[in-house]
């Protein structure tokens, strides 16, 4: 509620009043004037969404290239990149990074966000995981067993490519569909005979279960690649493109130097996402998470997903060419 009192103004002026008015409006002019203008010259705001396994806040802080940022960063954690796409769609977010087919199913449908450079892992990173005494040394021992996998997703066009490739057909693998929450009890307690998942859920497993890795990325060609996409809203890529440029140079030499500095990055890690710290320090020095420009082999993996998801059935429509995927003019090239 307005207080109607302060928007008085008494007619009984007495001499000198009407100056004394004008000068104490000239002044409040001046300061709001002061206002808008610093305003006008506060640092811009990037607003970044991280993960836990991404580690983005973490290493930029310990490698030091979060000093003496000429702009604010404003962070979001997010437990995948599914909600971390919706908040692109929501103009939430300014920078994201997340993995390949949520982005290829998000850009599909039209989200906002685009393809700046890559994250690309070690082979071993999304392995077929065997249960401990199951007998199961190759993919064709699949047949007739029970393999957990994620639903709609990479990891699912993963299995159909190994399951092809391995002479199978798809009904001859009972494939159930769990989430990594809901699969790593099953798989634990002998309730699946396999699981295609990744880091770090299969890191836990080879560690806590006694699991055994009979496949990996090597095995399917070009059909996946598992890569990590960093991602800019449009709208963010116009309007703060030179922020958005200095962030992206800056993580760039925050992953090298987390590589190159593994337990440092490690420990960073587990500081800022409370991982285990064995979990943390093999995402470093076994899936080796490097920065990668948008060069033919990353483009063309992404194409391959696309089409291998409409040729195995897993969308009903063709997404077609994902050249528009990613961004030209802020793209990071070989």
């Amino acid at each position: 509620m307005t207080d109607q009192s302060t928007n008085t103004v008494s007619t009984n002026d007495t001499p000198g009043s009407s100056t004394r008015r004008k000068l104490i409006l000239g002044g409040l002019a001046t300061a709001a004037g002061f206002m808008i203008g610093t305003s006008a010259r506060a640092a811009p705001v990037l607003r970044v969404g991280d993960m836990n396994s991404i580690g983005w806040k973490a290493f930029l802080e310990a490698s030091g290239e979060a000093k003496n940022l000429p702009y604010e960063i404003e962070w979001s954690k997010f437990p995948a990149g599914q909600p971390e796409l919706q908040a692109f769609n929501a103009e939430a977010l300014d920078v994201g990074q997340t993995g390949d087919s949520v982005f290829l199913f998000a850009y599909a449908a039209g989200c906002p966000a685009r393809a700046v450079s890559a994250i690309t892992f070690a082979p071993s990173f999304i392995p077929l995981l065997a249960q401990r005494d199951s007998g199961i040394r190759k993919v064709a021992d699949l047949k007739g067993k029970k393999l957990a996998v994620n639903a709609g997703g990479g990891p699912q066009l993963m299995a159909y490519g190994l399951i092809e490739k391995a002479g199978l057909k798809r009904e001859d693998v009972n494939l159930v569909f769990l989430d990594p929450g809901a699969a790593k009890p099953a798989f634990a307690a002998g309730a699946v005979d396999a699981w295609l998942t990744w880091a770090p859920y299969s890191t836990l497993a080879i560690q806590q279960n006694g699991a055994y890795p009979i496949a990996d990325l090597r095995d399917v060609d070009y059909l996946y690649s598992g890569n990590n996409f960093l991602l800019v809203h449009e709208k963010a890529a116009r309007d703060k493109r030179d922020a958005i440029r200095d962030f992206l140079a800056r993580s760039e030499r925050a992953q090298r130097w987390a590589l190159a500095n593994v337990d440092a990055a490690a420990a960073a890690l587990v500081k800022d996402t409370h991982l285990d710290p064995a979990t943390a320090k093999s995402l470093l020095a076994e899936y080796k998470p490097t920065p990668a420009p948008l060069d033919s082999n990353v483009r063309n993996a992404l194409q391959h997903a696309a089409d291998g998801f409409y040729r195995y059935g897993m969308i009903k429509q063709s997404i077609g060419n994902v050249s528009t995927a990613f961004d030209g003019q802020l793209a990071t090239r070989a």
